[in-house]
């Protein structure tokens, strides 16, 4: 089902680092497939997040609350160019 969703789902370590993510994740933030943007993406704080100190504040929600929703943050997608996700 998470491979053939629409929706982009990525689960990421607290470190910073992608472990998994569907084709469609991928695609949102154009990467041609998964496998390649795992490999270029290291640390999602500083390549991923327009503003580092909101990876912070998601990792603190989730150790708050053991989930997060209703969080949005503006993310780099491989040509640079931004996309807000939630």
């Amino acid at each position: 089902i998470v491979e053939n969703a629409v929706s982009g789902i990525c689960q990421i370590t607290a470190s910073g680092k992608i472990r998994s993510a569907n084709p469609a994740f991928a695609k949102i933030l154009g990467f041609a497939d998964t496998e390649i943007m795992i490999a270029e993406i290291e640390d999602v704080r500083k390549q991923l997040f327009i503003s580092p100190p909101d990876f912070d504040q998601f990792l603190s929600k989730l150790a708050a609350d053991g989930a997060v929703s209703d969080f949005e943050t503006i993310v780099a997608r491989h040509d640079k160019s931004q996309i807000w996700i939630s």
